[in-house]
């Protein structure tokens, strides 16, 4: 695989094929977030439901995943640039903790309309700085 799968190998992919999720894709994502992401268990419900307690991830979400592995494809010149993401949640969470594992300079635009004062002050505790 390519240093920057999610972006240099899904461009030269034809078009057609571009949004496509092969197996492959899964086991090398699954490979850059070993050890980062907890792998949840699939709890019995009722009546044939199964529960992934996704909560029991270290910023109590899925989104870890996303953001570690995106932020575990950046090049050095994307890394030293730094992320953003326009989120005071879940997201800025995942993003926070990744960049801290992952060190690029990271920053957060919470939503103005937000009332999530305790999130930008979790944000201002980990790696991520508020932007306003």
């Amino acid at each position: 695989m390519e240093a920057n799968y999610a972006g240099t190998y899904r461009r030269s992919m034809p078009d057609n094929q571009a949004d496509l999720v092969t197996l492959e894709r899964i086991r090398y994502a699954a490979e850059q977030i070993r050890g980062v992401a907890v792998r949840t268990p699939l709890l019995p419900w009722e009546d044939g439901v199964w529960l992934k307690p996704e909560s029991l991830q270290p910023v109590g979400a899925f989104k870890m995943r996303g953001a570690y592995f995106r932020l575990s494809t950046l090049t050095d010149d994307e890394r030293s640039a730094g992320v953003i993401t326009y989120s005071s949640g879940n997201h800025a969470q995942a993003v926070a903790r990744a960049a801290r594992r992952r060190k690029p300079p990271a920053g957060a635009r919470p939503d103005p309309n937000s009332k999530r004062v305790a999130r930008a002050e979790a944000m201002r505790n980990s790696w991520v700085r508020p932007t306003i």
